[in-house]
């Protein structure tokens, strides 16, 4: 068990049971009969009203199912019929689990008013985990996230029930550990390239692909035996990771590591991944996930340690209420290189499902809006990210709704938020006063729309036509539109036309560049974007860049040399970042024009150069960095050098940086910046060479003073490693 100091989360107290790859599906669930012996507690689910006025004025809160339509809701979804599919925790307590096994529950508003009329069982399952984290549905393929595995059920013919002698049953990916925790998998969604992507929380995993990829990672949380195992792409990766991969199978690519249990992941139509790290409760965040990411939970050489055991004593200490001496910049590392910054921390919270808004059904005024429900805070909490320079800022958060002053102990954990056909809000109620067990088991899902609007009800889906596919694009449902790119690709040249067409007419920048994805996948729609790479709109540039490189990796080189002298950082981010397994002699001269373009300050830019050095670190430094020095000694080094030979890190860079140090003697501050690149090792003879480096600057007179730089020396040792 998870003691509750360290995890306020949801599921953090249920032992830890793997489960079955292959459960028995079973066609008599008794989780009526299991609800009818476990009564819910007197009153009833939170109704709109306790909410007070915490929701926007022009947006109405509704009930839109309850039970016993629904149990204990975990994770929702929504297809293209506007049909919402929902994993429960019926089963969520101390008492045995239901026998009959876990439910993935199907609920229809038909007549179009706004609230659920009925609710069936698609399918029910014997052994799989409890309350399953996660669901998406792409046309009739229901994807599954529960622990171990990721499973896809076919709907053959489309009835939504599972009836084992027509429809399908497929094990997608399997090896994720942690059984019943919830630092687990989490769900899939559509991105608008057509791909999937998902979390897997820092319990490890071990998983193989029908490509013949591996991907390996481990730590002191969970799967303490593949620490120091390297994934079949040669890396070592520390679990809390991200990944997309291809519908078929194909293709898995880590895009983040080191979180401590990122819940859902949120694709918008540009690409820009954002998430909720749940939960170190005094250190919660929101953050946008830079493609390959380290966020620095556990320690940055292998995960072996956590960051309570190697946090520097000058860094930050917070002593918040009930908080016991922690600090952010200590806790996601943000001092090392090889980190990047944590995003937006908020504090004590469990934040768990999320959603982007892009379109404007609910008020032009929440488009744009990145909302996060927080089950310890009982809460929707609101940012609006913004772009910055190189990179993506979250901005304030604000509660979006939460209940009234002095209802904390009412019965309301918000899990999960999508959006209908209509654009309107779903949030799951979990319905408990805590995220301890209980078996309580009633539950809520509510509607949020505008008030006094009646929205016209949204086009039929036709994933069969051409003009179906394209009107599918503009759906609010992620998956349905993710779908529908999908499909686009397969029809080639073909569907160029009107996707420029619908590019051309589309006046929200979020819905326009929905049209670029598959577009790059044709020929003829490949030399269209080409031409976005000289628009005006920085967002543009950036969206027509990641679509090329994925559709068209043997052009990447081409597309990167034009791009790398761009006047826009962020799009030099992305040139970087694509750069990751390019060997140096191939992308030398872009290399040399990205690190022109650094300024020295940005910490974004700086791990995005590093992420294009990857594995060629000494030959970046010493053929495009090094030389610019030669003629100069080490006291007048810019700072966009010395930041350069901070992050590379190389044997090289690391014995100039010494030298620097010895030169120029900096202020305190900056001494302890720079050393912490001497905390960061690959092996134990880097270890020992790094450790007898600083031992040795112990002995220069010069340098600790009345003894400060010497005693944070100290507690900076590279005994530990970052």
């Amino acid at each position: 068990m998870i003691p509750i100091r360290r995890s306020l989360s949801l599921l953090s107290l249920l032992p830890f049971t793997l489960c079955a790859t292959a459960a028995p599906i079973v066609p008599s669930p008794d989780r009526e009969t299991f609800a009818k012996n476990n009564p819910t507690p007197e009153g009833v689910p939170v109704e709109a009203f306790q909410f007070g006025e915490s929701l926007p004025k022009d947006l109405q809160i509704e009930v839109w199912a309850t039970t016993p339509q629904v149990y204990s809701p975990v994770a929702m979804d929504v297809d293209a019929q506007g049909r919402v599919w929902c994993t429960e925790g019926i089963d969520y307590g101390l008492k045995p689990s239901i026998e009959a096994g876990q439910s993935i529950m199907v609920l229809v508003d038909k007549d179009g008013d706004g609230k659920a009329d009925s609710s069936h069982i698609f399918v029910t399952e014997k052994g799989m985990r409890p309350a399953p984290l996660g669901i998406a549905v792409f046309d009739n393929k229901v994807v599954l996230s529960a622990t171990p595995s990721i499973i896809v059920y076919t709907d053959v013919n489309r009835n939504a029930v599972f009836d084992p002698g027509v429809d399908t049953r497929e094990v997608f990916l399997t090896g994720f550990n942690g059984g019943a925790h919830d630092h687990t998998l989490h769900a899939v969604m559509g991105a608008p390239s057509g791909q999937w992507y998902f979390s897997h929380g820092n319990m490890g995993l071990d998983v193989k692909t029908k490509d013949g990829r591996e991907y390996i990672a481990g730590c002191y949380y969970g799967s303490s035996d593949l620490i120091g195992k390297k994934s079949s792409d040669g890396q070592l990766y520390v679990p809390g990771m991200a990944f997309r991969i291809n519908p078929d199978g194909t293709g898995l690519m880590p895009v983040g590591e080191n979180m401590r249990n990122p819940m859902d992941l949120f694709v918008t139509s540009f690409g820009d991944v954002f998430q909720s790290d749940n939960d170190d409760p005094a250190n919660c965040r929101v953050t946008w996930l830079m493609e390959y990411g380290n966020l620095g939970y556990a320690d940055i050489e292998n995960g072996s340690k956590s960051w309570e055991e190697i946090s520097k004593s000058w860094e930050e200490p917070n002593f918040g209420k009930n908080v016991d001496r922690r600090s952010t910049a200590s806790h996601w590392r943000e001092n090392y290189p090889g980190t990047t910054p944590p995003g937006n921390v908020y504090g004590i919270g469990s934040p768990t499902g999320n959603v982007f808004i892009e379109g404007t059904e609910l008020g032009a005024e929440f488009s744009g809006l990145y909302l996060v429900a927080d089950m310890v805070l009982k809460q929707v909490m609101a940012c609006r990210p913004q772009a910055k320079d190189a990179q993506i800022e979250m901005g304030p958060i604000t509660p979006f709704l939460s209940l009234k002053k002095g209802q904390g102990g009412q019965y309301f954990l918000p899990t999960d938020l999508v959006l209908l056909p209509d654009g309107s809000l779903l949030l799951a109620d979990f319905y408990n006063d805590t995220s301890r067990r209980t078996n309580q088991v009633a539950g809520t899902i509510y509607r949020i729309s505008r008030r006094g609007v009646k929205l016209p009800a949204p086009a039929k889906i036709d994933f069969e036509s051409l003009d179906g596919l394209i009107a599918a694009m503009r759906s609010p449902v992620v998956n349905v539109r993710s779908h529908a790119a999908a499909l686009l690709q397969t029809h080639g040249d073909t569907a160029v036309l009107k996707l420029i067409e619908f590019f051309e007419q589309e006046k929200n920048a979020s819905i326009q560049a929905r049209a670029v994805w598959p577009l790059a996948f044709s020929p003829k729609g490949r030399e269209w974007v080409a031409k976005l790479l000289d628009s005006k709109v920085e967002a543009q540039r950036i969206v027509a860049f990641r679509a090329l490189r994925l559709a068209d990796p043997a052009g990447l080189l081409r597309v990167a040399t034009k791009m790398a002298n761009d006047p826009s950082a962020a799009v030099r981010r992305e040139v970087a970042l694509s750069l990751r397994e390019v060997p140096f002699a191939q992308c030398k001269d872009i290399l040399a024009a990205l690190i022109k373009g650094y300024d020295g300050k940005n910490r974004w830019y700086l791990e995005a150069l590093g992420t294009a050095s990857m594995d060629k670190e000494a030959q970046v430094y010493e053929q495009l960095v090094r030389p610019a020095m030669a003629d100069k000694a080490p006291a007048a080094w810019p700072e966009t050098v010395l930041n350069l030979a901070w992050r590379l890190n190389s044997p090289q860079a690391s014995s100039d940086l010494l030298a620097w140090v010895k030169a120029q003697k900096p202020a305190l501050e900056i001494f302890r910046h720079y050393l912490m690149a001497f905390a960061c090792f690959r092996n134990e003879d880097e270890r020992t060479v790094r450790f007898n480096a600083l031992s040795a600057l112990l002995k220069e007179p010069a340098l600790p003073g009345k003894g400060t730089r010497s005693r944070s020396m100290r507690s900076s040792s590279v005994t530990s490693p970052c």
